[in-house]
């Protein structure tokens, strides 16, 4: 059993183009897409969640129902464990605060339809973590910090 979580939150722009639902401008990043947010394992960067939000919102909307079933999973799996979240002064809100109490292109979307976008958008996750996990465990030290692109061009060819 780990001894402790560290949950590493974040939010980030998603490049949108043309009449796509839910693309809006986003004033801290000065460009239209979403804004989707995001939670990282702190301790091996494998990425647990990423949810699609409108363009327009701000860094901790709606981060307390995105992380609460993260929550209650490690909770329920691991009742004595300490969950440690980390984020930066965006996420830094009261009801967050209640709650814890108890390489690859996935900067732009090209779909007008957002259920699209959103289905794109765990695929690139999924592709993220599967290869986090083969530079994680399959290879050697010097190379576990390299880019995909990096990674591939420095493999063996046949």
């Amino acid at each position: 059993m780990p001894q402790a979580v560290i949950l590493d939150l974040d939010s980030t722009l998603l490049d949108a183009y043309g009449r796509q639902e839910g693309r809006a401008f986003n004033f801290h990043y000065q460009s239209h897409g979403y804004h989707p947010l995001v939670c990282y394992d702190g301790m091996t960067g494998d990425l647990i969640k990423i949810q699609l939000r409108d363009g327009t919102q701000y860094s901790c909307t709606g981060v307390v129902d995105f992380l609460q079933p993260i929550l209650d999973e490690y909770l329920n799996d691991y009742p004595a464990i300490r969950i440690l979240l980390r984020g930066d002064s965006g996420f830094a809100t009261p009801d967050l605060y209640k709650e814890s109490k108890s390489g690859f292109d996935s900067a732009s979307v090209s779909s007008h339809t957002r259920i699209v976008n959103a289905n794109r958008l765990q695929v690139h996750a999924l592709a993220y973590n599967i290869f986090n996990w083969f530079r994680r465990l399959a290879l050697s030290a010097n190379m576990r910090n390299k880019r995909i692109d990096t990674v591939r061009l420095k493999l063996p060819q046949k």
